[in-house]
């Protein structure tokens, strides 16, 4: 056992992948306009859903004198069914460092975790873990002293709990004349157990209709089930996905990508946008790049993006389609850095990827607001 600390654990891998294949199966299984599922997932039921930032928490012992606290996420889950990755950290109640895990959760139930420390692999868990908890062991790698884990799941106050859901559409149920049958799929949280909860999900239910009002007016999150049925009754061969992923959940702040990917089957290549809202967990408001960086420095930040963009693409025929460079605000809060992310109709280069360009916090270390909610997470980012 190791109380030795490591770079803080990072809660932003996206796993929208994982929800778009889902979709992808789902949309040419050909179900129902109406379907609407909140989906849950092995051990780790609904609030661990396909998203790492879905974390479950546990709290208990190792052997007779080790009180611990313990985080667990869903990593990655391609087929299910399968094995699934978590990765997570877990902290001694007297030694507050962290020590990562990474490791699978087999069909069975049964679970083995590495220890992680400075880069090396210091013990193993392994064990069951249920709806409940963990009950297992814990394995030292050198010593092979063997201690009993038995953890009890918890839910801390101030941590956004998430469900996820899903809407989806296929006209070939409606026309069997359609040849080329075309699928909308939606898959977006639901957020609970802060005070925001309900003004931040209003917001991602305000984004989700500004993606589709292109298919109709008047919409609300409730009509837009019925209303796809209607919108794409004789539209042949377009396939419509948006994934709502939460990519951050920690320190107040809650992060969610949308993504959204639009494709004719006739027609090479699609249409894929990758847009970021932040959101602080105790109030619902929006967090902009100003509560980031002071406000008087965003000149002098532009000036940096803009050459780090230059210099990143400069074999790669960069554009800047209405002709001139403008900083986004439409960026990543990873725990090191930002991640500055343009789309196509902002920025093209001659690459099959969208535009971006990553600043450390050191980069930036000038810059920041440091009385911005953010700055405990971005502190950690500085050293």
């Amino acid at each position: 056992m190791s109380y030795k600390d490591y770079m803080p654990f990072r809660y932003s891998y996206i796993i929208f992948f994982f929800f778009l294949f889902g979709m992808s199966h789902y949309a040419y299984s050909q179900l129902s306009y109406d379907e609407t599922r909140y989906s849950e997932i092995s051990a780790l039921h609904a609030s661990a859903y396909a998203d790492e930032h879905n974390r479950t928490f546990f709290r208990g012992n190792i052997g007779e004198y080790y009180s611990i606290t313990l985080e667990l996420s869903i990593a990655m889950n391609w087929i299910p069914g399968k094995s699934v990755m978590l990765r997570g950290h877990y902290t001694y109640d007297q030694y507050p460092m962290k020590i990562m895990l990474d490791g699978w959760q087999h069909p069975d139930g049964t679970v083995s975790l590495n220890e992680i420390t400075n880069g090396q692999i210091t013990g193993m868990f392994q064990g069951v873990l249920s709806a409940g908890g963990f009950e297992g062991t814990w394995i030292g790698k050198k010593t092979k002293a063997t201690y009993s884990v038995s953890l009890t799941e918890y839910i801390p106050g101030g941590v956004a709990l998430i469900q996820t859901k899903h809407i989806s559409a296929n006209n070939k149920q409606l026309q069997t004349q359609i040849e080329k049958s075309s699928t909308f799929n939606i898959v977006y949280p639901v957020i609970n157990n802060v005070d925001g909860a309900e003004i931040i999900n209003r917001q991602i239910e305000e984004n989700i209709l500004t993606y589709v009002q292109s298919h109709a007016k008047h919409l609300t999150i409730d009509n837009l089930k019925s209303d796809f049925q209607n919108s794409i009754a004789t539209v042949e061969g377009v396939c419509s996905e948006l994934v709502a992923a939460v990519e951050l959940n920690t320190n107040g702040i809650l992060s969610v990508l949308f993504y959204h990917v639009e494709a004719e089957y006739d027609s090479p290549g699609s249409v894929l946008t990758l847009t970021y809202h932040h959101f602080r967990t105790d109030n619902g408001q929006v967090i902009v790049l100003t509560d980031i960086i002071q406000s008087d420095r965003i000149d002098d930040l532009a000036v940096i993006v803009q050459q780090a963009l230059e210099k990143k693409y400069a074999d790669n025929q960069l554009e800047y389609v209405k002709g001139v460079f403008s900083l986004s605000d439409n960026f990543s809060m990873m725990p090191n850095g930002l991640l500055f992310q343009y789309n196509a109709h902002e920025i093209s280069i001659s690459l099959p990827e969208l535009p971006s360009v990553f600043l450390s916090y050191c980069d930036m270390e000038d810059m920041l607001n440091t009385e911005s909610i953010a700055y405990p997470m971005i502190q950690n980012g500085l050293f």
